[in-house]
């Protein structure tokens, strides 16, 4: 294969090479400005105005395709003015200068890119705008070095009208040369020795040069890794505190469901994610902002809902924009309907309603199959803060109480008559303390079951409380079945109370 040495073709268009490059370098002009006064404005305002693809906006693809050609041409004269003996400092620092814009570059379109879910403190705002600045004001160096070598001024130290004298064009910089493509294994291991010890000698001779470009592109590098993937998209863990301003956000679990508190499934096409959050307010009383929590999941997002509140009572307090007290400690679950396929699913917690920055938490999902714990009558059960102790029971078809009442000095004594609803009959179930156990406890964890029939708060009716004795309606059938099990049924544990039967029926 024939090949011709370009160093006559760079001779000859020498000024036509640096007035391109000159118009590349002021393009770059005006990209970088740009660049560099988003910084600014950011560091004075504080804020910054975010539209659609906006890394493509400041850093444009058109950058990195003149800097490579910036970085050819570079490298090009610079190999041709060593060869002609000739001062390439300049060409060198181009080289190591169009090295730092690539590796910028790539740094800043990551960071506009992550601009849309992540905010940035103003110390790390300063250090891009002084990057910015540097690469900004040597490229001004540049416009000047390439505009003076295009167009040739007669410069004392700059004699560019005997720039082809000087660089002494000779036959040789444009004969042809044979590459034999044949590999001869002696002669292909003598010349990488070879270029093994002139690349050493190279180091060896250029290793001040090389040190700094190697500085540069570590120190680079390392701060990207350690802005980007340690500060900026850091991504927390559940029971790990998150501190946004004066709110700390600690994610205690989460569970997927599509069952309300009493295990009915509320919808076929959907599932309900819960997310128990602790939020401490360490300042004055106040609401967080309604886009305060989000769930992003393969690239949709997801805001609380609140009409299915109830359905989830037993889990807790739902987080419904409620006042916040000065330094209190309070703990919600955030209820977020989704749709049954999700990949990449995180809870987000906003931390700057400027532009709505947001920190990233990677839930576990906690499996919430249920287990049953077995009891006997006159066997305490807690759930939550609530023990429940069934001392005896009874079904009628109705039932009756007699209580007192006294008015004028006199008291008489009145009969009261339970009717349970149409075809229902009459549960009895005496509690202990009973007056300690709210209508909101039994409506939401009692159920019954009768011959493996199950039947949950939902559709059992509280008709009248007496002391200590509770009068349920439940279904006529459990009058006369074999078994009849009260249930206290949480999302993790059912509690069961044999009434009537065998324990394993």
């Amino acid at each position: 294969m024939i090949l011709r040495k370009p160093y006559a073709m760079l001779i000859k268009y020498f000024k036509i090479i640096h007035i391109v490059m000159f118009v590349f370098f002021g393009y770059l002009v005006f990209a970088f400005r740009k660049i560099f006064y988003f910084f600014s404005d950011y560091i004075k305002s504080g804020t910054f105005i975010y539209t659609d693809d906006i890394a493509s906006k400041y850093i444009s693809p058109l950058i990195f395709v003149i800097t490579i050609i910036l970085l050819i041409a570079g490298i090009a004269i610079f190999l041709l003015m060593r060869k002609k003996d000739k001062p390439v400092f300049f060409y060198r620092i181009l080289i190591i200068y169009c090295v730092v814009i690539i590796i910028s570059m790539i740094y800043f379109y990551s960071f506009f890119s992550s601009l849309e879910n992540s905010s940035y403190e103003p110390l790390q705002i300063v250090v891009n705008r002084d990057i910015m600045m540097f690469i900004y004001y040597i490229n001004f160096f540049y416009v000047g070095f390439t505009f003076i070598r295009g167009f040739g001024f007669d410069i004392k130290k700059f004699s560019f009208d005997r720039d082809k004298k000087e660089l002494n064009l000779e036959e040789t910089d444009n004969e042809e040369y044979e590459v034999n493509i044949d590999l001869d294994k002696e002669t292909l291991l003598m010349r990488l020795r070879r270029e093994r010890r002139e690349l050493h000698y190279y180091v060896k001779e250029n290793i001040v040069i090389l040190s700094i470009i190697a500085f540069i592109i570590t120190v680079i590098l390392g701060f990207y890794i350690y802005y980007n993937f340690i500060v900026e998209r850091k991504v927390y863990s559940e029971k790990e505190n998150i501190v946004t301003g004066k709110i700390t956000y600690r994610v205690d679990n989460s569970f997927l469901t599509n069952k309300d508190k009493y295990g009915e499934i509320i919808s076929d096409k959907n599932e309900y994610l819960i997310v128990k959050v602790n939020i401490q307010n360490n300042s004055g009383s106040g609401t967080l902002d309604k886009e305060a929590f989000r769930i992003i999941d393969n690239k949709k997002y997801y805001y609380p809902i609140f009409s299915l509140c109830k359905s989830f009572s037993d889990v807790g307090t739902c987080y419904n924009n409620q006042v916040l007290k000065a330094n209190t400690s309070n703990d919600f679950f955030i209820l977020f309907k989704l749709e049954k396929t999700h990949s990449g699913m995180y809870f987000e917690i906003l931390k700057n309603r400027d532009n709505y920055k947001y920190n990233r938490v990677s839930l576990s999902l906690e499996d919430v199959k249920q287990q049953e714990i077995k009891y006997q009558l006159k066997d305490t059960v807690q759930v939550d803060n609530v023990s429940l102790q069934v001392n005896e029971y009874d079904v009628k078809e109705s039932a009756s109480f007699n209580y007192e009442e006294c008015t004028g000095g006199k008291c008489y004594t009145y009969s009261k008559m339970i009717i349970p609803r149409l075809n229902e009959v009459v549960l009895i179930l005496d509690i202990t303390n009973l007056k300690d156990i709210e209508d909101d406890f039994i409506d939401s964890y009692l159920g019954i079951e009768y011959d493996k029939t199950n039947v949950t708060g939902k559709n059992i009716q509280i008709i009248n409380r007496n002391e200590d004795k509770l009068y349920l309606s439940v279904p006529k059938a459990s009058l006369t079945s074999k078994s009849l099990v009260l249930k206290v049924n949480t999302r993790n544990v059912i509690h069961s109370i044999l009434l009537r039967g065998e324990e394993n029926e």
